[in-house]
């Protein structure tokens, strides 16, 4: 068998909102002035990346673009590594004379946003008869997909807003000691409940 096609899966938009709050931030850390609300809202996209890196989901809504070197072997499914999946905007290949090729959801594809992470699947009908994906030219991006993924999880929310608000009381110098490694470690341990199989690009 074939192996899994070379993929990259890259954020094409930036997020819109973050899952915290400034409002929410400043509560956290007991904060009513706005002096410091630029230094913040940067704890606050910092321990958002941080949470993503560490379980393989998205916290904040935002588009990827992920390209493929070929469909995946024998028909099988196509992974979407961000998670959790919320939409497919468009799959495109080119195929064999080079010729870009835009597929139809429900006629050459169907979306499994349930799984952690989504999926692209052929259509049931294709699959039961043994189908397989189409072929492609050979090119590194020879299969291409717009799609989006992100949401909120309370969970991870409350481990960002103990990297923040221990980030904040200690944004002179790097301060270890017990206190920091509890909290890094609370941190982890909600973050691992979290844990995708599939890790973010």
């Amino acid at each position: 068998m074939r192996p899994y096609p070379t993929t990259r899966s890259v954020e094409s938009a930036a997020p819109v909102t973050e899952p915290i709050t400034l409002a929410e931030a400043k509560l956290h850390c007991r904060v009513d002035a706005s002096d410091d609300d630029t230094l913040l809202t940067r704890l606050i996209t910092v321990a958002r990346q941080y949470a993503e890196r560490a379980t393989g989901r998205a916290f904040a809504s935002r588009a990827f673009t992920m390209t493929m070197t070929s469909f995946p072997p024998s028909g099988g499914d196509i992974v979407l590594p961000a998670a959790p999946l919320t939409a497919v905007a468009s799959v495109a290949y080119y195929n064999s004379a080079g010729s870009l090729v835009t597929m139809v959801v429900g006629t050459d594809y169907r979306v499994s946003v349930n799984p952690i992470p989504g999926r692209i699947r052929l259509p049931v009908a294709t699959s039961v008869n043994g189908g397989v994906w189409p072929e492609t030219a050979a090119v590194d991006d020879a299969v291409q997909i717009s799609y989006t993924a992100g949401a909120s999880v309370e969970t991870a929310k409350h481990a960002m807003l103990l990297l923040i608000g221990h980030w904040y009381e200690n944004r002179e110098e790097v301060v270890g000691g017990e206190t920091g490694s509890q909290i890094e470690l609370a941190a982890r341990a909600l973050l691992g409940q979290l844990r995708s199989r599939e890790v973010m690009p």
